[in-house]
């Protein structure tokens, strides 16, 4: 596990610490940092994961009713350094992970800084999202969350119907997807207004029609089940 003293932690409240960076071919900029007591792993322009404070998921899930959800495994796709078991631990939910990642520099970085801090049970491989799903067993997830980003951008391969109706099927019944996506926005960059939907939402709805999103800054985090959401 990698070493952080107490007086970075401490410093990390007030700036953002440097730890370690792994560039590689799936992200050539590519390093963790201490930021606010956390490992924050962040990419040239995009933040990836940031322990119990990745606020995307805060959020959500703090919206969502738990009571209502069968079984105790969980699907991940895009571990990051494993921001989504902190957080559910930290919000006292147990599950059973099975947790897929491309990047090997990515687990390497995971394993060393922030595998050990998590209680929960996760099964980590390294491999393609889109490639990994197609060899599950159907019913098998009571939860999948789907977090898949190169840098700002969502790779379009796991954006076709065929890989969110495949999703459908290894949930169990009355199992939840969630899936971190990004609001339009026009040709400035400027976000679009909430009611407008890019391609990749509408078809999240189209698969799953009692969906719905929860808004979180310049994300939106799609809730198959909107029956769920407080």
């Amino acid at each position: 596990m990698g070493k952080i003293s107490i007086w970075q932690k401490l410093l990390s409240y007030f700036r953002e610490i440097h730890i370690e960076s792994a560039p590689g071919e799936v992200n050539p900029h590519l390093y963790v940092s201490l930021s606010k007591g956390r490992f924050m792993l962040s990419s040239a322009r995009a933040i990836y994961s940031h322990g119990d404070l990745y606020h995307n998921f805060v959020q959500t899930f703090k919206k969502v009713d738990w009571n209502q959800i069968p079984g105790d495994k969980a699907l991940l796709l895009g571990f990051g350094l494993g921001s989504i078991p902190m957080i559910l631990e930290k919000q006292g939910r147990d599950f059973k992970y099975t947790a897929v990642e491309k990047d090997p520099n990515v687990i390497y970085l995971a394993s060393k800084y922030t595998l050990p801090l998590i209680d929960s049970p996760v099964h980590l491989y390294e491999a393609d999202a889109g490639q990994f799903v197609q060899q599950q067993t159907p019913k098998t997830f009571s939860v999948i969350c789907m977090d898949i980003f190169l840098e700002d951008l969502i790779p379009s391969h796991v954006q076709k119907k065929a890989y969110i109706e495949q999703l459908k099927i290894l949930l169990l019944p009355r199992g939840v997807l969630f899936v971190n996506t990004l609001r339009p926005v026009d040709k400035e960059g400027e976000e679009k207004d909430g009611s407008e939907m890019t391609p990749f939402q509408q078809l999240l709805l189209k698969v799953f029609p009692q969906g719905d999103f929860v808004s979180v800054g310049p994300n939106a985090v799609f809730v198959s089940r909107g029956d769920l959401l407080k």
